[in-house]
């Protein structure tokens, strides 16, 4: 069947994750209460790097046209996630958690750690399928690994109703929704 081809699978994925990226940046925005949440809400950054994940599974293919615009997103992906770490570990604002909604309570709106490690771990595992390394796949198949172990780590936190203090620090402030989209 032509429906089963991955890459028509991936555009698929990749409208899906966009559109409900968009979605939840819009609620954002709008300050929909059940999006703007200081308990279990999808983070705009981490919306935001759903949305490029989105892009580049939508551009998933061997078209090299889309190389440059590839890396840009992989990029973007990468910083918004590594400097959304360093902010949570060093307890410094740099201002990544301020890029879509300005004069706002930074802590409020900062990426879980766990976010932040599985979006350099997807960035990583798709620069490597990218790219001609020759063990490409199974490194790529490692990183996706550990994003789906951290992932159903903190989705299984949530359907167990564990509190915050029975989570560790690391798994604390990932939303339900995110361990799912991380899933999918």
């Amino acid at each position: 069947m032509d429906f089963l081809n991955s890459n028509k699978l991936l555009r698929i994925f990749g409208i899906f994750l966009s559109t409900i990226s968009l979605l939840i940046m819009i609620g954002w925005w709008l300050e929909i209460d059940f999006i703007v949440s200081p308990t279990d809400s999808v983070k705009i950054n981490t919306a935001f790097c759903f949305l490029l994940i989105g892009v580049l599974a939508y551009l998933h293919d061997d078209n090299e046209k889309f190389k440059s615009i590839k890396k840009v997103v992989i990029a973007l992906v990468l910083i918004v996630a590594t400097t959304s770490l360093i902010e949570s570990i060093k307890g410094v604002d740099l201002g990544i958690d301020t890029l879509f909604i300005l004069n706002s309570n930074t802590q409020f709106h900062l990426m879980s750690q766990a976010t932040a490690v599985c979006f350099t771990l997807a960035v990583f595992a798709i620069a490597l399928l990218e790219s001609s390394h020759k063990d490409k796949f199974s490194l790529a198949k490692t990183f996706f690994q550990l994003l789906g172990f951290i992932s159903l780590a903190s989705l299984i936190s949530h359907l167990l109703s564990l509190t915050l203090e029975a989570k560790t620090d690391f798994l604390s402030t990932m939303s339900i929704i995110t361990s799912m989209l991380f899933l999918s």
